[in-house]
């Protein structure tokens, strides 16, 4: 619970009876701690008394020697029965400099990171009052390229996968002109990276594994209209299996998507690649369900599935 108050004076209200330990952690000041033991009554007044304390300095740069700006830097220290946790933060500056005041003289652990994955993490012990930091950071190995013609949305989704697992789905922003930057992937893999590029096709790139720091250029990522794949969902005796999840698989890429069907036990998937290898899979409860193989698609279009009613 946070305390509220200006002037030095802070409240906290609502409290049951019972001991609390209260922790204050002022910018430029020491965290102190001090327990309160709380009853029915007269508030209970504690005074907490705070010092200076001492900076924790440093410089962080890449291998060159170039300043890095804009970098989250934080200090922690967990805490004990005789001295306080501590947590100060701050963020590098144009000329790659950060100070964090108000800290006790005691080892804690120096964190430096970006939000933005455009360089690796900095992780190590620090003495506040010592020496200045010197910390070299290097950069995250990433991919830029242009899609053509530029989609009309400015931020698409995008998905790694890295051999047979999913690494992850996040958002990706384009510029005017469609061109894009994706820092903070992993290096020695081979990896795929899937588009998914409002209506058109999925577009996907394989990437051949990556070397600390490469900053690798993938051209052109043409961008096509695809065609839709659509059917109908039945059971063994023609009635419609209506509200039910169909997942569309793409084998070769590891990619899934997913619609349900109607009340007529109808599905569509809109700007399907037909190169793709593909399976359907109807789902009659959370983990069964009937699969169907596509080889054949699209020369001969799905219209309807025989699904089996769960017994």
């Amino acid at each position: 619970r946070q305390l509220h108050g200006r002037g030095g004076e802070g409240a906290a209200t609502g409290l049951e009876p019972g001991t609390y330990s209260v922790l204050v952690q002022p910018g430029e000041w020491t965290a102190v701690r001090a327990r309160a033991v709380v009853e029915r009554g007269p508030p209970v007044e504690v005074e907490l008394r705070v010092e200076r304390g001492v900076a924790l300095e440093g410089t962080v740069r890449d291998p060159a020697g170039n300043p890095v700006a804009g970098l989250d830097v934080q200090f922690t220290i967990s805490g004990d029965a005789q001295s306080p946790p501590q947590l100060k933060a701050a963020v590098t500056l144009r000329d790659g400099r950060f100070v964090l005041k108000g800290l006790l003289p005691l080892p804690g652990t120096l964190n430096v990171s970006d939000w933005a994955e455009r360089w690796d993490s900095w992780t190590g012990d620090a003495l506040p009052g010592s020496p200045s930091l010197s910390i070299v950071v290097r950069r995250t190995p990433s991919v830029s390229g242009r899609f053509e013609p530029p989609p009309e949305a400015r931020r698409i989704a995008y998905t790694v996968v890295a051999g047979d697992w999913i690494t992850g789905r996040w958002d990706l922003d384009l510029d005017a002109e469609g061109r894009f930057l994706l820092p903070g992937l992993e290096e020695g893999l081979d990896l795929s990276l899937v588009f998914e590029v409002p209506g058109a096709c999925l577009v996907r790139r394989a990437i051949a594994p990556l070397v600390p720091g490469e900053q690798r250029d993938l051209g052109t990522l043409v961008v096509a209209e695809g065609l839709a794949l659509r059917g109908r969902a039945v059971d063994e005796h023609g009635e419609p299996w209506a509200l039910t999840r169909v997942q569309l698989t793409y084998e070769d890429w590891g990619i899934d998507q997913y619609v349900l069907t109607d009340g007529m036990g109808r599905f569509a998937f809109e700007n399907v690649d037909p190169s793709a290898q593909l399976a359907l899979t109807v789902w009659s409860s959370e983990n069964a369900g009937e699969y169907f193989d596509l080889d054949d698609w699209p020369a001969k279009p799905v219209h309807e599935l025989v699904v089996e009613r769960p017994r």
